[in-house]
């Protein structure tokens, strides 16, 4: 039933005499049902773009793939998700010449992992619980990171002529980068960099409210090196499409508190560097703003997603920005549906915008 075929039924209800004086009902919940149970599974058109200005300076990258999410394990302890990928691309739309390089390495990594196993854990309610095989992961990550670093250097190492000190400059250059790769690819922070979309993707299973109403949380996000966690403030709601009752949009904005931000990103940046960092003067890291929302499109009667949608805005007052997004498509699914700045193919005619 549409909504507003029901609005009218209850308009129609309520005028009746009879019913007058009964005290007024609560408005009726929607709920997200758990689509897992063994076998299931589902392919994404995913895209990943991000554009950075820093100094004046634009730059924008653009990555593709097919994901595959399938259901390997399913029992009364709950289930094993497993996610995949193929045919992935990456292509920088606008940048500088090394960004044109990095890119090279770049494919070459996406294809040396292309269709590599994340197994996520997931709890009997069907949210996010874990990666099954991180170790295997982070040898795999390891193998494929190591030897384009190795590149990197022996293409500065040319420029030494001196043997020599080539030689000693190359042992220095390859003993940073392993301590680099040690302090890098520790177990929680390469969950967190895997998995934030996961969660985002896993986190509302189950979940039944009152739908076009806004709910906020507190939270903190764990610091994947230990350190002060990052304070949040979560928004989200549930409402039904008004122009498909079997479309439900999962909509939430994450803020996260920029002065305890940027304390906690200038301890992780000074893990990953291996030492103490200067943080005075001009540049002086004292506010880091970074806010997260996203739009998921649920089949109601299955609880499968059709759509997905994150956007994260980093900005450093005065010095930086940067915008993540990520997106996924459900193909062959249920319904047809299109990203916000889609328009379709016939007359040019504003395409249908999800959540919007």
């Amino acid at each position: 039933m549409r909504l507003h075929t029901l609005a009218l039924a209850l308009l129609c209800v309520l005028a009746t005499p009879a019913f007058a004086d009964e005290p007024a009902q609560a408005a009726p919940k929607v709920k997200w049902v758990l689509p897992w149970k063994q076998g299931v599974a589902l392919s994404y058109q995913t895209e990943d773009t991000a554009t950075e200005v820093k100094d004046g300076a634009t730059s924008r990258t653009r990555a593709t793939d097919t994901t595959h999410v399938r259901i390997a394990e399913a029992s009364d302890a709950g289930f094993v998700q497993v996610w995949s990928s193929e045919n992935g691309t990456y292509d920088v739309l606008e940048g500088p010449p090394a960004l044109q390089a990095q890119a090279i390495q770049q494919r070459a990594t996406i294809a040396a992992l292309s269709g590599v196993p994340l197994e996520v854990k997931l709890a009997t309610d069907g949210t996010y619980a874990g990666v099954r095989n991180l170790d295997t992961l982070i040898a795999k990550i390891r193998a494929v990171t190591a030897p384009t670093l190795l590149v990197a250097i022996e293409s500065q190492m040319a420029q030494i002529e001196d043997p020599k000190a080539r030689e000693k400059a190359r042992a220095t250059a390859k003993a940073n980068t392993d301590a680099a790769l040690d302090r890098m690819l520790t177990p929680a922070y390469v969950e967190a960099l895997l998995t934030r979309q996961i969660q985002d993707y896993d986190g509302f299973h189950g979940l039944e409210i009152e739908p076009d109403q806004s709910y906020e949380v507190q939270t903190a996000l764990p610091n994947p090196f230990g350190g002060p966690a990052f304070p949040a403030k979560l928004t989200f709601s549930m409402s039904v499409s008004p122009d498909d009752p079997e479309d439900l949009f999962v909509a939430w904005d994450m803020q996260i508190d920029p002065e305890k931000a940027a304390v906690a990103a200038l301890a992780i940046s000074e893990k990953l560097a291996g030492k103490k960092l200067d943080n005075t003067g001009k540049d002086a890291v004292t506010s880091l703003d970074i806010a997260d929302e996203g739009l998921i499109v649920v089949h109601r009667p299955t609880g499968v997603v059709e759509m997905y949608e994150s956007t994260r805005t980093t900005q450093l007052p005065g010095q930086l920005k940067k915008v993540e997004r990520h997106r996924m498509r459900l193909l062959d699914g249920q319904h047809e549906h299109y990203w916000r700045d889609e328009e379709t193919a016939d007359a040019g005619a504003p395409a249908k915008a999800e959540g919007s």
